[in-house]
């Protein structure tokens, strides 16, 4: 082809000669142009391909801090609106305020005081002692005791001057009826049993939750 080449260019005798030389020179230099020409696609499609790597590299890492962030977050809401009422039963118990787990886990027992009930003391006897068991301190502002004989409903309370009174023996609170203390329900303003065999109700509440305990009680 050289020496086609050659013997072209060596007779541009007219016009059609020389048409013809470049004719020659286009046909020579269009493979090497095909060649630039996949050599410059290759490198496009390699600068493409370099660019969806980075781009999915990138995702991958945005999806990763996404996760991390999601996860953060919810453990955080998780931890801050979870039901608080164990770590409140912990603090609640020093104090004697526990009034869900307390009523559940305590109980109380209740048996006759051993004082004749009569007319003549005048609405002053002692008519059942009662203990509690468990492990909590119930305080008073709490607790509700109430007596019971027939269609009557007493109150009782640590104060006096209530149908009921409350005193408390061998506790070191008097703020509240603490585990193993004993304490005595006695006639206050009202004369509850007028007569020995006189059976009478029971009803202990903490913090309107129901204690556990002997419901009624026969006072001799």
């Amino acid at each position: 082809m050289n020496e086609v080449r050659t013997l072209v260019s060596l007779n541009p005798s007219s016009e059609k000669g020389l048409k013809v030389n470049r004719i020659f020179e286009v046909v020579l230099y269009l493979p090497k142009f095909v060649q630039v020409r996949r050599s410059k696609i290759n490198q496009d499609e390699e600068a493409e391909g370099s660019l969806y790597i980075i781009f999915a590299f990138i995702g991958f890492v945005i999806a990763i801090l996404f996760s991390l962030f999601w996860s953060v977050t919810m453990g955080a809401l998780f931890f801050f609106q979870m039901d608080t009422s164990y770590f409140d039963d912990i603090s609640d118990s020093d104090d004697g305020t526990d009034t869900s787990s307390a009523a559940a886990v305590n109980a109380y027992l209740a048996e006759d005081a051993d004082d004749a009930a009569n007319d003549a003391a005048g609405g002053a006897d002692t008519l059942i002692r009662m203990q509690m068991t468990g492990k909590d301190d119930l305080a008073w502002s709490f607790v509700k005791v109430t007596l019971s004989v027939g269609d009557n409903v007493y109150t009782c309370n640590v104060v006096s001057g209530d149908a009921c009174t409350i005193t408390q023996s061998a506790g070191s609170d008097d703020n509240a009826w603490e585990p193993g203390e004993y304490i005595f329900l006695s006639e206050g303003t009202a004369e509850i049993c007028s007569a020995s065999g006189c059976n009478v109700g029971i009803s202990v509440t903490n913090g309107g939750h129901t204690v556990a305990g002997d419901t009624s009680q026969m006072v001799d």
